[in-house]
């Protein structure tokens, strides 16, 4: 089973950013992969009215702000559902589909993103993907329990009319425009270079002064995969 690079990982969690930090939709489609231009006009979803739309992406909702960033609950994600390029490029065209209405589209929301990405990547992994886990599986890997991924895959396919079919040029360009992203997201990596000291760390920005850094004594790096996800199931620990 294939997996997800990183560099793809990181250029999806930039989109859904850009989408939750730009409601309206202002950036372009080579901008922020999330909107795509209102010239397109890509398969033959249903019209929705935007209090339709409003109905279902509330049943997404948490009761508080996960505490994990989108960037690092994706790269969870993609380390536990071992899945390919093509289903996490499909996830996001499901997200943008879900959160579309008639003339408009509804804002992400950190409240919301978590589990729309999460549901809308299981029901791609679902559809496109040859070996598949159970939900089970998926409910731990995302932190949330069994019976919410449950009503929350039925409620993301009633949404859609259990229409999951991509046109090839819509594939082709969410591919083309994330890889863009990831190149830049990798390009900005590159230019902070990380050097460890006697002990302490330091920051070489590019073309700057190195400026050190207190370094924090008995940090939980090897513990990352088990942040709790969602406030509503803190109690629920992520298990590989």
């Amino acid at each position: 089973m294939a997996s997800t690079s990183a560099a793809l990982v990181g250029g999806v969690a930039q989109a859904l950013t850009w989408a939750i930090n730009d409601p309206l939709g202002l950036f372009s489609w080579q901008d922020n992969p999330c909107r795509p231009p209102a010239s397109r006009n890509f398969g033959a979803q249903r019209p929705r009215s935007e209090k339709d739309t409003l109905r279902a992406a509330s049943v997404f909702d948490s009761s508080a702000i996960p505490p994990i960033s989108i960037e690092k609950y994706l790269m969870r994600l993609s380390a536990t559902f071992r899945c390919c390029d093509a289903s996490f490029i499909s996830a996001l065209i499901v997200v943008e589909r879900l959160l579309s209405y008639d003339g408009g589209r509804l804002p992400l929301t950190m409240r919301n993103v978590h589990r729309i990405f999460l549901t809308s990547l299981v029901v791609a992994v679902k559809y496109h993907e040859d070996r598949i886990y159970s939900n089970s599986h998926y409910a731990k890997a995302g932190g949330v329990f069994l019976r919410e991924v449950n009503r929350l895959e039925r409620v993301l396919l009633m949404v859609l009319d259990f229409d999951l079919r991509i046109a090839p040029e819509q594939y082709r360009l969410y591919e083309h425009s994330l890889f863009a992203v990831c190149a830049t997201h990798s390009l900005n990596a590159s230019l902070t270079c990380h050097v460890a000291n006697a002990g302490s760390a330091k920051i070489v920005p590019y073309g700057g002064v190195p400026v050190p850094i207190k370094k924090v004594a008995n940090e939980p790096s090897a513990r990352k995969d088990k942040e709790p996800v969602a406030a509503d199931v803190a109690s629920y620990p992520c298990r590989r």
